[in-house]
């Protein structure tokens, strides 16, 4: 599989983390957005594109501030997984590229 690579630079370290070039766990709006057409689904009962824009809106207007640091905290302890995984190879000698 070819990888992205995201590379992180600060003044003390350069790190590069190989990832999937599309990865909802690592994005909370896809989440979030999973979310949203679950509600959007179960309430939608007319098929017209109004309505479920009207759901939509209603819909992205309930997400609750708790619902988005859960999905950050997810994707935050996925990121740290992957981060592991890469170093843990790096010091085994195995070569990602």
């Amino acid at each position: 599989m070819r990888l992205l690579q995201l590379i992180v630079c600060s003044p003390i370290m350069d790190t590069v983390l190989r990832l999937p070039p599309y990865h909802p766990d690592l994005n909370p709006i896809e989440q979030i957005w999973c979310t949203v057409k679950t509600r959007i689904a179960a309430k939608n009962v007319t098929f017209k594109l109004q309505d479920v824009q009207q759901l939509a809106e209603q819909n992205f207007a309930a997400v609750t501030m708790e619902e988005w640091a859960a999905v950050c905290r997810h994707a935050k302890t996925v990121e740290e997984e992957y981060m592991s995984r890469e170093h843990d190879g790096q010091r085994h000698g195995k070569n990602h590229n």
